[in-house]
Formats: structure tokens, C-alpha cells, sequence
């Protein structure tokens, strides 16, 4: 999703949304995606 365009702090709420209600379930896999940057 970031690599989309969505915003680091708004991807896991999005790929939530869109696509797996599951999907980025750790700490850590959050983590990762607030820190990912294009």
C-alpha cells in the first residue's frame, strides 16, 4: 500500500479494508510498515 502512494500511518487500516481483515496481525509487522518509506 505504501508503495501506492497510501500513507506509511494509514497502510495496515487500508490493507485491512481492502483486502485481508487479518492481515499485518504483529507488533512487529506494524512496526515495519509505519517505518517503511518509498
Amino acid at each position: 500500500a505504501v508503495l501506492d502512494g497510501v500513507p506509511a500511518g494509514e497502510a495496515v487500516a487500508y490493507v485491512r479494508r481492502h483486502y485481508d481483515r487479518h492481515a499485518v496481525e504483529t507488533p512487529w509487522q506494524r512496526r515495519y510498515v509505519r517505518r517503511f518509506t518509498v
